[in-house]
């Protein structure tokens, strides 16, 4: 039982309606035009379903609901409109509306031509409207675990569709019948009506089609083709496209055509083809009119194939290799034509398995001698192509008529000219070689041009294709050609091996002595490569504070658009610095950025602290806790990335006490120095507003703080009230080399307050003895509480060792999970997260995690890595191991974390440090090319200031060679580009190669590519 009731009155209009289903009934209600609201009843009969169904129907009439939405009773309308008396406009079209419900509910599809043949011309409009309701309620995927009538039985399918398939195919009938191209396009299950895929199309395309031809749809080739370019292809197989246009519902469109295609033999089934391909080599329109569009217009032929034998020996037959087999045995197509055609695909921009097909129909030919030079030029352009693969194509084919009377040698050279630049290219051009020798023995017309594209080889870093290239010029060349000589002496520094020796004669003579031009423009002679480090000044660069509310807010903008967390540092001091000053509507003008800030939400530790900040700047009511990643299992977890945070929340709390003064550890100069003297005065200043001075914000100012600009320093630190501060502050500066720890602290008023004040006092001291003396061991920091803290009493520096990666991969074939190696793993014993002080800053993050791996670079970003490098600018050797465990440990892994932090280690103040090589080596396998091309640069400039410690270097090398850590490839990629910069380069490269050569383990074989790699590169 179905009925539809609607109330209409004054600003009332909206419906009722009831459905029972055996022992339940579903009541829906709502304003009219909108799905409304369901509820559902269950029942012990379906007797007492239909009693209580019918009560409350008649309780709705009493309330003046009815059919037509007037008020009265049921009864007396029914009666009226079951006389046989008209109707009025309004109960027509209530009818209208009920019965469109009525049909769709029904699940008849045979019912829909009758009642488009009843209603449709004069109730169009109001049809499209019902259909739209109903496809809202029936078609979207919701949440069914609240409607019960269309909930599934599977508790794990909590989402689905209220309607099922013949629901859905009676609104798509319905919307062929009456929707316009726009409606069309927008309704996004009509395109399933003509999906001829679905097995039961046969069954009601006969509808389909008197639906076509009842209200004649003048948008339909212009649906297809908006479909086309979101399905490809439509669904609708080309012989039902055929038949449309024979039956004059649609015009004929090549590209629709085209498209449907790649249907055309959609089943699969084998046993099918003989008869699919005969059908259409048989019919004269297929073959003349519609054939050639493949090669016009891309679509997915290489989709359509058969697997032979899958359980034992998987085997591919593609359909349309077949097809064009068939064409050409039955003489159905002009080989000379579609020749031209396919090889014309292969210089568009198109799928890469679809040109691979046109290759095969090409090879599928047999093309004979005469055949392949009547084409020869439409085989020219495929040798400009961005895929190496059609220029090996068409070398294949051309190499085969080279030597030919009639081929066009001269233009073939045009074109064949970028092919000899190509790293990518190599096998084509072996085999172009190979045929240009047997060509100079019999025709040297064009011997000198030939030789001018040989040495472009020059460009290419590989060994074997160099020595031939050598030896075809040796053989050809001419001593007096001095474009030749030009070219080679551009190309010398390219060339591997002893080739430039072998070639020294086509060279121009140059003196061996190899001069650098310094920045004053004094020029030195150079000498053999050394690593001893000399550092520039630190305060060289200093920082401009914003210095009124124009300039913070500015800066607020300039934050969001940066990486380097220094500017929200920045920012922190200005504002407290400033904040007194600032207009009253402040808060309402940084609104904006408080938008932009929220909006850029990701797990990180720099975004995520600055935008809880700037929320904390819209309210300024309480301290806003800091970031904390929400990732499980703390794979992200970064104690020193946190730390900003706990910056974020002193300077909130300054903010909250009105301390108008900058953070300690705020930097006076960039990247991220403090001049002792300012560090001085500002403690000075915390002491005269008597100011808590934070231990996080101290321990960081400590590790910042550099010895320079020491005049009348020392007369200033005596200013100091706190003897603990002025004794940590000459310890930082290098003023003395003693850390004089006592039993018992000097407990004073501007001592912070602290728990267990031991951990406080050690850990400051520990911080900056492990910033000023990197490699020191400290008996007197032993015995304590945190003494087992990595890097508290001495460099922490744990063995190293290489196991297999492997992970559970899925293989799609087998439909099955196997374990699969994907690399090598770096592994190293950290201890376990120890009880520590946070101002330890070395030892926060060194500690053994759940599990490492790549997760950790994905909530790590460049600000980060910025931000940890900051707070031990002068001891980076913790941050090294921990990055070289986390996101070098597997040379597959591919992040921008390596190449951020190997920028950092290109600044003349980087010292390198114990694992600072090991880490270097690692960053050599990136995967990345932009951490390759970071790799090179830093090789050019540490050589240069002498501070690469290449030796090092080489030995960790050996190590992860022998290990095969990685593709050496791309080792020798970075050292080929060191290679010949300058002699001091090279005097370091040999320095690490022979490290390198020594502590290779060949075993019983050399490692993978090692002789070949190092062969081909030096």
């Amino acid at each position: 039982m179905f009925t539809h009731l609607e109330y209409i009155d004054g600003s009332s209009d909206k419906f009722w309606e009831i459905s029972t289903n055996g022992k339940s009934h579903t009541v829906s209600y709502g304003k009219n035009g909108t799905s409304g609201q369901s509820k559902t009843k269950e029942f012990d009969s379906e007797e007492e379903c239909e009693k209580d169904a019918k009560k409350l129907i008649n309780e709705k009439i009493k309330k003046g609901y009815s059919e037509d939405g007037t008020s009265g009773s049921k009864e007396s309308d029914s009666r009226i409109s079951k006389s046989g008396k008209a109707m009025s406009k309004k109960e027509e079209e209530a009818e209208v509306s009920r019965r469109v419900k009525e049909l769709i509910y029904s699940q008849k599809r045979e019912l829909v031509i009758p009642f488009l043949k009843e209603f449709s011309d004069d109730h169009e409009l109001l049809i499209r409207k019902e259909v739209k309701v109903a496809a809202k309620y029936w078609l979207p995927i919701i949440d069914l675990s609240d409607d019960p009538e269309y909930a599934s039985d599977n508790p794990y399918a909590q989402y689905g569709r209220r309607g099922n398939k013949n629901h859905q195919m009676i609104i798509n009938l319905l919307s062929l019948a009456t929707f316009n191209l726009t409606e069309a396009t927008r309704a996004p299950d009509l395109w399933m009506l003509f999906n001829e895929r679905d097995l039961d199309f046969d069954n009601f395309k006969p509808l389909i089609w008197e639906i076509i031809q009842l209200k004649k749809p003048n948008w339909l080739l212009e649906y297809f083709r908006n479909e086309i370019r979101i399905h490809q292809p439509i669904g609708l197989g080309y012989w039902s496209l055929r038949e449309m246009e024979d039956l004059g519902y649609i015009r004929y469109d090549a590209e629709i055509i085209t498209h449907s295609l790649p249907d055309y033999s959609y089943t699969k089934d084998k046993s099918e083809k003989n008869s699919l391909i005969k059908k259409f080599i048989d019919d004269k329109i297929a073959i003349e009119r519609d054939l050639n569009g493949v090669f016009e217009y891309e679509t997915p032929l290489h989709t359509n194939y058969y697997i032979i034998d899958s359980q034992t020996a998987p085997k591919v037959e593609y359909f349309w290799l077949e097809m064009f087999k068939e064409l050409k045995a039955h003489n159905k197509i002009d080989i000379d034509q579609i020749l031209d055609l396919a090889l014309e695909t292969q210089t568009k921009n198109w799928n890469n398995n679809l040109k691979a097909l046109f290759r095969t129909i090409i090879d599928d030919m047999d093309l004979k001698t005469d055949q392949i030079l009547k084409h020869q030029e439409s085989f020219f352009p495929l040798l400009h192509s961005e895929n190496s693969t059609p220029i090996n194509f068409a070398i294949k084919y051309l190499k085969v008529i080279i030597h030919e009377k009639d081929f066009k040698l001269e233009e073939f050279l045009n074109w064949v000219e970028p092919v000899f630049m190509r790293n990518d290219l190599k096998t084509g051009i072996k085999t172009l070689i190979s045929q240009f020798e047997k060509l100079l023995k019999t025709d040297s017309k064009l011997k000198g041009r030939i030789i001018h594209l040989v040495s472009d080889i020059f460009m290419i870093q590989d060994l074997q294709l160099q020595e031939k290239a050598a030896k075809f010029i040796l053989k050809y060349g001419d001593l007096n050609d001095d474009e030749l000589s030009n070219k080679l002496e551009l190309y010398s520094s390219s060339m591997l091996g002893k080739i430039s020796k072998e070639l020294k004669g086509f060279l121009p003579e140059k003196s061996e002595e190899i001069n650098i031009s310094l920045d004053d423009g004094t020029e030195v002679t150079e000498t053999g490569y050394e690593y001893s480090p000399m550092y520039p000044d630190f305060l060289t660069d200093p920082i401009e504070m914003p210095e009124n509310w124009n300039d913070v807010l500015f800066h607020i903008g300039k934050v969001l658009k940066s990486d380097d967390p220094l500017e929200m540092e920045i920012l922190y001091s200005a504002w407290l610095q400033h904040m007194d000053s600032f207009p009253d509507d402040h808060k309402k003008q940084i609104a904006t950025y408080v938008k932009q800030a929220n909006a850029r939400y990701v797990e990180t530790y720099c975004v995520n602290n600055f935008r809880i900040f700037l929320s904390f700047l819209e309210s300024q009511v309480q301290v806003y806790n800091k970031f904390i990643t929400e990732t499980k299992y703390f794979l992200a977890k970064s104690n020193n990335a946190d730390i900003i945070g706990n910056l974020s929340m002193i300077t909130q709390s300054y903010i909250l006490g009105a301390v108008g003064l900058p953070l300690l550890s705020l930097p006076t100069h960039y990247p991220h120095w403090i001049d002792p003297q300012v560090l001085v005065e500002r403690i000075l200043k915390y002491e005269k507003q008597k100011a808590t001075i934070y231990q996080m914000d101290l321990a960081i100012a400590l590790n910042r703080v550099v010895p320079e600009n020491l005049e009348g320093i020392e007369e200033k630190i005596e200013l100091i009230s706190s003897r603990f501060y002025r004794d940590l502050i000459k310890y930082a500066i290098g003023l003395t080399d003693n850390n004089e720890l006592k039993n018992k602290p000097w407990l004073d008023k501007h001592t912070p307050v602290d728990k267990n004040f031991e951990l406080y006092h050690l850990s400051l001291w520990a911080n900056i003895a492990r910033s000023r003396f990197p490699d020191a061991e400290f008996k007197e920091f032993e015995n304590r509480s945190i003494s087992k803290i990595p890097f508290f009493t001495k460099p922490f520096r744990p063995e190293f060792k290489l196991e297999p990666k492997i992970e559970k991969i899925y293989n799609y074939y087998t439909q099955s999970t196997v374990p699969q190696q994907i690399g090598t793993d770096i592994k190293a014993k950290f201890p376990s997260e120890q009880p520590n002080s946070d101002n330890f800053i070395y030892g926060l993050d060194v500690f053994q995690t759940k599990q490492n791996n790549v997760y950790w670079t994905s909530f790590i970003d460049a600000s980060d890595i910025k931000f940890m490098h900051s707070i031990m600018p002068l001891n980076t050797e913790p941050l090294e191991l921990v990055l070289l465990i986390n996101v070098n440990g597997v040379s597959t892994w591919n992040n921008s974390a390596t190449a951020k932090f190997t920028e950092r280690m290109l600044s003349p103040h980087y010292r390198m440090s114990y694992n600072s090589a090991i880490f270097i080596a690692t960053c050599m396998y990136d995967k990345s090319k932009p951490g390759r091309a970071m790799m090179v640069e830093l090789f050019i400039q540490a050589i240069l200031e002498n501070r690469m410690p290449v030796k090092e270097i080489g030995e960790w090398l050996g190590f992860l060679i022998s290990n095969n850590y990685g593709p050496l490839n791309r080792v020798t990629d970075i050292l080929g580009q060191v290679k010949d910069v300058s002699s001091k380069h090279n005097q370091a490269l040999i320095q690490l190669l022979t490290t390198l050569i020594n502590k290779v383990d060949i075993a019983d074989k050399m490692p993978n590519g090692f002789k070949k790699n190092l062969g081909n590169t030096f």
